[in-house]
């Protein structure tokens, strides 16, 4: 019986050891099936890339620096070069440019064109925001190129749309592979006018979704400049307006108001530049200025015409030139003009200027027409109406929405001529809403939560010499209620620029067109000698930035160093 029992005792033991190890082995084989599947699937179907330079900030970035203000807390990307032996000449020589080589690990690509070498001297950037120069960023650690996966199999039995970022091998170098934007389409001409794309002689537009994949950043109210010297953008027309700023941007409470009342507050968005510049600014003087001929001109930006009695500035009017001036005739009369005068020569129009890109002097930089505003509003009753005015430089156009009528209207304001008027729904009138109002590509998109309020409205195209959008070019005025207005942000779109003035490219069967959203660095099809892309070449489509890092401090002892850790905030798909 004693033997019996150990006997029985040892089977189920036994028994248990061949569960446990028939476990032990599904467990394994599962593994090595997963492990397969991966490998095929990466080999078939995805396929993971580093961005290297960027030719397509600030959409993706490569090697950079993350960079936050001092002045306004605003956090931007500032490229440099992926190898970091390079070196330029000088600081003042500006961008250092290199096509790079390929870099072929882990079965992974880079992203290459022309990238910016790191610069002998300490580098200095200016913030995109604020305007703040000389932040010194010497100290500041690289951080690495955002990392994608790209769908390989993508474009098997389908092209891409315009507007879509591909991967591809270049064609003059198929051992490297690229990231751009479609422009242009197969059979199609291609011409790029005053930073728009032209397709047959036809002015194409991109959608509103588009219109917010590629939108750079120019000014958040959120991020205010702590510096004395920087003069408000948002400012208010007299001494008496109802708009009080606050910390979220903005309230009007008039202390009577009624549904008949119609006097409109207006609230005006200067772009304002803290120093460089060519434009041309003038006042008119009291009185001659004596000795004129004995004043010593910093950088020579001053002109003065005696006859007329006009001083005449060109560019930002620098801090040494407004100080002699002040020391050299004082007065009140002409204290208060040397003043208007400087701070009127900070008012700029918006340009395609890149935070992302390293300064060039005497670098031409080109005004933007095409801007968007975004906020967020909320109004107390519904009674009262508010209007947004957007200018493109020729003309001024006013989206108003009045909370009584229940109507959205965009007019023309110079002919006074009504584009559109629709009824709103609830959405407007239940106290608060997203609002988006864009210029972008010669048309007028307004979207409220997201949804778009007109059909879009299709504007003539300008040439290139006619009169450049104002400093000015933004409006906000409300009456009839309370209104709060907060998130106040505004964007421009991507500026391309010209290979040659008017140059127009034929693409042939199955050939493609592709330029990177920061056009001014950007090796494309503007710059090869073939510029298409034939679509033997493509290599897929990035679908997702999935594995951004930023660097982590490390210190072991006395010893400091930075390592990669993930950043999960900037994980997101690709438009």
């Amino acid at each position: 019986m004693y033997g019996t029992a150990i006997t029985q005792k040892a089977k189920n033991n036994n028994q248990t050891h061949k569960v446990r190890t028939g476990y032990l082995r599904q467990i394994m084989e599962a593994m090595v099936c997963l492990m397969l599947a991966v490998i095929l699937f990466r080999n078939f179907q995805i396929e993971g890339y580093m961005v290297t330079t960027g030719s397509m900030a600030p959409n993706l970035l490569g090697f950079h620096k993350r960079v936050n203000c001092p002045n306004c807390g605003q956090l931007f990307a500032f490229g440099v070069a992926f190898d970091q032996t390079v070196r330029s000449a000088s600081a003042n020589t500006g961008p250092s440019l290199k096509q790079d080589s390929a870099n072929h690990k882990n079965n992974n690509f880079s992203m290459n064109d022309f990238s910016f070498a790191e610069e002998s001297t300490s580098p200095y950037v200016s913030c995109p925001n604020c305007g703040q120069d000389s932040i010194d960023i010497s100290k500041v650690p690289r951080n690495h190129g955002d990392h994608l996966l790209v769908h390989k199999n993508a474009y098997q039995f389908h092209s891409p749309k315009r507007w879509e970022i591909i991967v591809f091998r270049n064609p003059q170098k198929p051992t490297e592979a690229y990231v751009k934007r479609v422009i242009g389409l197969p059979k199609e001409k291609v011409q790029i006018y005053a930073g728009d794309v032209l397709i047959d002689g036809k002015l194409v537009r991109k959608n509103l979704s588009t219109q917010k994949a590629v939108r750079i950043p120019v000014y958040d109210f959120d991020h205010q400049p702590r510096d004395t010297e920087t003069i408000p953008r948002w400012i208010t027309h007299s001494e008496n307006s109802p708009w009080t700023k606050t910390k979220e941007g903005f309230t009007l409470s008039p202390q009577e108001f009624s549904s008949e009342e119609t006097e409109e507050h207006w609230l005006t968005y200067r772009h304002w530049i803290r120093s460089g510049g060519k434009h041309r600014t003038e006042i008119l003087l009291p009185e001659v200025l004596n000795n004129w001929g004995k004043y010593k001109d910093h950088q020579n930006q001053l002109v003065y015409d005696s006859l007329k009695k006009k001083l005449i500035c060109i560019g930002v009017m620098s801090p040494q030139n407004y100080k002699k001036l002040l020391a050299h005739w004082p007065g009140i009369e002409l204290e208060a003009a040397f003043s208007q005068l400087y701070q009127e020569s900070h008012y700029y129009p918006i340009t395609d200027f890149y935070g992302y890109n390293r300064l060039v002097e005497n670098k031409e930089t080109n005004l933007v027409r095409d801007i968007m505003l975004t906020a967020k509003i909320k109004h107390k009753n519904k009674e009262g109406q508010i209007t947004i005015e957007l200018s493109d430089g020729a003309e001024q156009y006013q989206c108003t929405l009045n909370m009584k009528e229940k109507r959205a209207t965009f007019t023309s304001v110079s002919d006074h001529v009504i584009l559109d008027s629709v009824p709103m729904d609830d959405i407007l009138l239940n106290g608060q809403f997203e609002f988006e109002y864009s210029l972008f590509d010669r048309q007028i998109i307004i979207a409220v939560n997201g949804r778009e309020l007109f059909s879009p409205i299709f504007l003539p195209i300008l040439e290139k010499h006619n009169s450049a959008p104002k400093a000015r070019s933004i409006r906000i005025s409300a009456s009839g209620s309370v209104w709060n207005i907060s998130q106040l942000k505004i964007y421009r779109d991507v500026y391309y620029t010209e290979k040659g003035q008017n140059q127009v490219f034929q693409l042939k069967k199955d050939e493609f067109y592709v330029l990177g959203d920061n056009s001014p660095i950007s090796f494309d099809s503007r710059r090869w000698a073939n510029g298409a892309v034939h679509k033997k070449y493509f290599l897929g489509k990035p679908f997702i930035v999935h594995l951004p890092s930023k660097p982590a401090r490390l210190k072991i002892g006395n010893k400091e160093t930075y390592i990669r850790m993930p950043d999960f905030k900037r994980i997101r798909y690709i438009r």
